[in-house]
């Protein structure tokens, strides 16, 4: 996926996520790739707007936490993803 910044992690059954943003408008989107990262299915976005540095880190028994900047820098937000 075309995209800078990115994160990846390998989730329990072996599937690997990557959190990165998208080059350009800098809209940030979670992939998922059954395949050590040779294929990446298409995606959901986290966020449609500007987005910037980002940290991703297991919740035990929660998912996924995501720690990003948004909006011009002004916001940091956290958010949990449920892969």
């Amino acid at each position: 996926t075309p995209g800078d910044e990115s994160k990846v992690i390998e989730l329990a059954d072996g599937t690997w996520m990557v959190n990165s943003r998208g080059n350009g408008a800098g809209h940030r989107y979670v992939h998922l790739s059954a395949d050590e990262g040779k294929t990446w299915g298409e995606g959901s976005t986290v966020h449609a707007g500007n987005s910037a540095y980002s940290s991703m880190t297991f919740i035990p028994g929660k998912g996924i936490g995501l720690l990003y900047e948004r909006n011009d820098y002004r916001e940091i937000v956290f958010t949990r993803i449920n892969p």
